[in-house]
């Protein structure tokens, strides 16, 4: 990417971000940064990763809503606002899957449908992290 933008979370927002525990949770009415702290949060994650052999830090992440509907039209419209497809990485349509390419970081972030989507898929699959809108 060309550019680099700041981003200063709201207090609850940082207080997230702040946090290492297993489980977070985070509230607020709508448009108050929710989806933003955890975009920027799963970029930061992926930032603070060890580099493997190779040089890159790896990752793979889950983002999750409800419907295929709200995935497309809230949260990976959300994402494209941070990271667009073609500057910050490629987006497959199929695989529902954005393959992040920023700097040393190469991360999958798949976008997901429904709780249960998650439970198969997360057995089969090694993972950094997920993130869960409602």
């Amino acid at each position: 990417m060309d550019t680099i933008t700041d981003y200063i979370p709201p207090l609850t927002g940082a207080k997230f971000m702040q946090s290492d525990a297993r489980v977070r949770l985070i509230m607020g009415p709508v448009g108050s940064g929710k989806s933003t702290v955890c975009i920027t949060e799963i970029f930061r994650r992926c930032v603070e990763m060890p580099k493997c052999k190779d040089g890159y830090r790896r990752s793979r992440w889950a983002i999750v809503r409800n419907t295929n509907q709200q995935l497309k039209t809230t949260t990976f419209a959300s994402w494209k606002q941070w990271f667009p497809p073609g500057v910050a990485g490629l987006w497959k349509e199929s695989e529902k899957t954005f393959y992040l390419t920023v700097g040393d970081v190469r991360a999958e972030i798949l976008f997901l449908p429904r709780w249960p989507t998650v439970a198969r898929w997360a057995p089969a699959r090694t993972r950094s992290g997920c993130c869960r809108w409602n």
